[in-house]
């Protein structure tokens, strides 16, 4: 969720980028979804789905899908994430607002530490109220935010994110975050939360998918299909190691590729596994959930 990271508090330096912290996004075409570009996608489903009769792939399918299916299933087996500040983690998962702020502002930082300026804000204010935060000037939610313990990773943008969020949720939704997806399809709420500054498909992707996954919130079986993973470094890796991603950048289709009825069903076991154990340097192959069914693909790669 990319959540359910450690690490020290108040980073507030731009991040240096690397292969995956710019990650591609595909060309939208008019669902509104992100699609690869056609001749990758075929070249990719056209290995996967070779004769068995080429030596070279031989097996390589049922080698994938054996892959994939596990890191969905170690995903569904993942406890909920933790702040590791029960009063924290009380407030995201009881106040839907709250885990809105949350999720938006996750971005290239310690999750375990954005995931609780939510409730430090409430203990500022003596309150999170969407309506009453959409009146406040960005100086006075700059100002709020520099006084918390903990801090959101690009400081300039957080004012206009809250901001923006709270006005959303007031203004359209009677100040009731609830009403962001209830009776709602999936392009519709990740509509409504891309238009909210900074937030991206893959954060919009992640709140989708913790929606279903933590509050148990029930999509059509087609909105499943429009749900992504989100591309971060971690899930990368693994695709990229595991076989089920060919080259750099290409999670998101490849996702669709191994999990078509629900691509986003591999981002949280993904992003745990490489997280925990497929580190970028010295992986833990030994430790890890896949065991002998990892290819253990480029290894010792640096970049990702």
């Amino acid at each position: 969720m990319n959540i359910a990271e450690t690490g020290a508090e108040g980073v507030s330096t731009a991040p240096k980028k690397n292969l995956f912290q710019s990650v591609r996004m595909f060309p939208r075409q008019d669902n509104g979804n992100q699609q690869p570009p056609a001749t990758e996608f075929a070249e990719h489903a056209a290995r996967v789905n070779s004769p068995p009769s080429k030596a070279a792939d031989k097996g390589f399918s049922a080698e994938i899908d054996g892959i994939a299916s596990r890191i969905k299933q170690f995903g569904r087996d993942v406890p909920r994430f933790t702040t590791g500040l029960p009063e924290a983690d009380e407030l995201v998962y009881g106040d839907r607002f709250a885990f809105l702020v949350a999720c938006s502002l996750d971005r290239d930082a310690k999750s375990q530490v954005i995931w609780r300026i939510p409730y430090y804000i409430k203990q500022s204010l003596g309150h999170l109220d969407p309506e009453k935060l959409s009146r406040m000037s960005l100086e006075e939610i700059g100002n709020l935010l520099n006084r918390l313990p903990a801090k959101p990773r690009y400081m300039n943008d957080a004012p206009f994110t809250i901001r923006q969020l709270a006005q959303t949720v007031s203004n359209e939704f009677g100040n009731n975050a609830d009403a962001v997806w209830i009776g709602r399809t999936v392009l519709d709420i990740r509509d409504t939360l891309l238009a909210i500054r900074s937030v991206g498909p893959g954060i919009a992707n992640m709140t989708i998918n913790l929606l279903h996954r933590y509050f148990g919130i029930a999509f059509q079986v087609d909105d499943f299909r429009r749900i992504d993973v989100k591309p971060d470094v971690h899930v990368e890796r693994v695709f990229l190691r595991t076989g089920l991603s060919t080259g750099a950048e290409r999670a998101l289709f490849a996702a669709r590729l191994h999990s078509p009825e629900y691509p986003g069903e591999l981002d949280l076991g993904a992003w745990e596994i490489g997280k925990r154990w497929c580190h970028a340097n010295a992986p833990l192959c030994g430790a890890c959930p896949l065991g002998d069914t990892c290819p253990k693909m480029k290894v010792h790669i640096t970049r990702v």
